[in-house]
This record gives C-alpha cells, sequence and structure tokens, in this order.
C-alpha cells in the first residue's frame, strides 16, 4: 500500500517536473537570443530614460551620454550570461530528479546509480554557483565603471564612492546537502541489493 502512494506521488512529481523543464529549456532559448541581440544592437540601448539599480535605490536617468555604451552591453550580457548558467543547472537538476522518480514510480525506490548521479549534481551545483558568484562580482564592477558616478552624485557633500560585495553561499550548502545526501541512497542501493538478493 505504501509503494502504490510513493509510486503514485513520484508519478505526479514526474509530470510538473516535465512541464517545468520544457518552460526551463523555453527560458534558456529566450535568454540566449536576449543575450545575442544585446550583443547587436549595443549602441541603442538607451532612447529617452534608464534605471540605474544601486541596491535598495533605483535611480530613474535621462539619459544624457554619462555611461559608457560598450560597458552598459557588457552589464546585460553578463546578467544574461549569469540566467543561462543557472537555467543550466536547473535543466540537469530536473535531469536528475526525474531519474530518481523514473524507479520510484515502479515501487522501486533505491535503485543503483542514483547516488552516483547525486554526486554529480553536487558537483555541478558547486561549479555552477561558484561561476555564478564570479560572474555577480564582475557584473557588479562592470556596474560601477559604466556611469560616472561623481557626476550621478555630484555634490559637495560627497567625498567618494565604493562598492561593497556580497557572496551568497547557498550553492555551497546545497552542494553539501546533496553530496550528503547521495551517501544515504548509497546506503539505500546497498539495502535494496540485499533484499532482492535475499528474495
Amino acid at each position: 500500500m505504501e509503494l502504490k502512494k510513493i509510486s503514485n506521488l513520484a508519478g505526479i512529481m514526474d509530470r510538473i517536473l516535465k512541464i517545468v523543464q520544457i518552460i526551463n529549456y523555453i527560458l534558456m532559448g529566450i535568454t540566449l537570443l536576449s543575450s545575442i541581440a544585446t550583443m547587436a544592437s549595443a549602441g541603442h540601448l538607451f532612447q529617452s530614460s534608464y534605471t540605474v539599480n544601486l541596491g535598495n535605490y533605483i535611480l530613474k536617468m535621462k539619459n544624457s551620454g554619462n555611461y559608457d555604451a560598450s560597458q552598459i552591453r557588457n552589464i546585460v550580457v553578463l546578467k544574461f550570461l549569469s540566467m543561462e548558467i543557472f537555467c543550466v543547472i536547473y535543466a540537469y537538476g530536473i535531469h536528475v530528479l526525474r531519474y530518481i522518480l523514473r524507479p520510484m514510480k515502479e515501487g522501486q525506490p533505491f535503485q543503483n546509480g542514483i547516488s552516483l548521479k547525486l554526486r554529480k549534481l553536487a558537483l555541478v551545483s558547486l561549479v555552477g554557483g561558484a561561476v555564478h558568484q564570479i560572474l555577480v562580482l564582475v557584473y557588479n564592477n562592470y556596474k560601477i565603471s559604466a556611469f560616472d558616478m561623481k557626476a550621478l552624485f555630484n555634490s559637495d557633500l560627497l567625498l567618494d564612492y565604493s562598492h561593497m560585495y556580497n557572496i551568497n553561499i547557498t550553492f555551497l550548502i546545497m552542494a553539501i546537502i546533496l553530496y550528503i545526501l547521495s551517501y544515504v541512497f548509497k546506503y539505500g542501493e546497498a539495502l535494496q541489493k540485499e533484499s532482492d538478493e535475499t528474495l
């Protein structure tokens, strides 16, 4: 009875993940096309106005040419590249989850190979997260250098400006959890094998 519930739930989750997978592939395509279009139209990004996002502050600026168009193009391309990396990581994650759900739908939750897939997913999460953080740092540097900050904050009270870097380590925690989970599944695989041999 419990295996039947697991099998039904795994089937529902697999169908949901299939829909999410299709949406993710569409987003990957849109992101890639947007990145190419941005690179092609570097000089026409801003018409009459634009906004500058500075953390908690969003400045609406008039287009007076106080920005470097090539730097702006680099900022937008880096943003799209970062999104593309996330989409690739999600695509692989969904692929692994569907691989794990496949034997669960048949009533065998601990099939051989699942632990190895989880370890690979942990590695992809670690590398992808690190690359994403590097892209964020480069993106923020481009953002600072693209605009004439002293002109934006033209005041006798402003002595200087600087940028504070924040690093998000969520990807590291996720990689550790997946790595530990792979050993739980490895133990489950050994028990499943022992059970199959006994029967």
